[in-house]
């Protein structure tokens, strides 16, 4: 059972049927969810093949939007991911983009969003190509969110990475030089910032044009922390892989209304509630349905599958 999926189910017609907008990745959303484990998808009869008993399970929709589906895609991730880690230590480095840039992934999020993963990625294996700083070439897994902790849009994406690299020919590791240090941050989010502004720019001249001069002057955010043997951020990663935004354990009323909420504040880590209507609610909740064919996670370096 899953109280966020069944509010989803009773508000969707209103918003299926009304006049709210819709894009057609919302629209088949929402439709998944209701359908989800209902007569409408159909369903499978098992028999024991002791007793004879029979028992009927209507199928899932396994829409990653869906509440009530992902158990299963996330689990074979995690054990996936968690096998083919390396004895060495891990990180975890988050890109972000400025606030002036969420208008313009609003727009655009196909081509914003694969430059968000393109051109940091090519951020990290150039600067990790320096010899004065590792001399090798990377390989991570990145999981792109699109939210905050209230649901807001707020489009970033972590990396999983090991704390080395290979050599130009494929035959040396190179080691990190401190177990607790993978790169500079300054140095990832100032080439970061450039490279995001030349590919915007070579790629959508007018929605370039549109973003403030001032964005491409100011100071990014690039985060890096050590992850140890790499276990734990898989595990918290993977709660996103094959689900979306907010779960059940989060919701601490859900009514016609309004829903209210519980998250951790990011700048006091203090827990907070939150309470908004539920027309605003759905809103947060289906702004992070990506488009169709989108991949929410992608490898880079040596890591990829070619």
């Amino acid at each position: 059972m899953s109280a966020l999926a069944d509010w989803l189910g009773r508000q969707a017609p209103a918003w299926l049927e009304g006049s709210h907008p819709l894009t057609p990745a919302q629209r088949r959303a929402l439709l998944a969810i209701t359908r989800c484990r209902t007569p409408a998808l159909g369903g499978h009869v098992y028999r024991c093949a002791e007793c004879a008993r029979t028992d009927f399970s209507y199928h899932s929709c396994q829409h990653r939007a869906c509440p009530r589906c992902g158990g299963a895609a996330t689990a074979a991730w995690t054990a996936k991911q968690t096998a083919r880690l390396l004895p060495v230590s891990y990180f975890l480095v988050t890109f972000t983009v400025p606030e002036e840039l969420r208008a313009a992934f609003r727009a655009q999020p196909q081509l914003l969003i694969d430059l968000l993963f393109t051109e940091s990625a090519r951020t990290l294996q150039q600067v990790a190509s320096l010899p004065r700083l590792l001399g090798g070439e990377l390989g991570f897994v990145g999981v792109l969110h699109t939210w905050g902790r209230q649901l807001q849009y707020h489009p970033h994406v972590h990396y999983i990475i090991a704390g080395g690299g290979l050599r130009a020919d494929g035959k040396k590791w190179m080691a990190t030089r401190q177990s607790d240090w993978l790169l500079p941050v300054a140095k990832l989010a100032a080439e970061f910032r450039r490279r995001f502004e030349a590919a915007l720019s070579a790629s959508a001249p007018a929605l370039h044009a549109a973003v403030p001069a001032g964005t491409w002057r100011g100071r990014w955010i690039v985060h890096s922390q050590p992850a140890g043997s790499g276990e734990n951020v898989v595990k918290y990663l993977a709660r996103y892989v094959g689900r979306t935004a907010i779960s059940d354990e989060r919701i601490l009323r859900a009514d016609d209304e309004a829903v209210t909420f519980k998250y951790t504040d990011s700048a006091t880590q203090q827990r907070k509630v939150c309470t908004v209507s539920a027309a605003e609610f759905m809103r947060r909740y289906l702004q992070h349905v990506l488009p169709p064919g989108h991949h929410r996670v992608r490898y880079f370096g040596w890591m990829h599958p070619a």
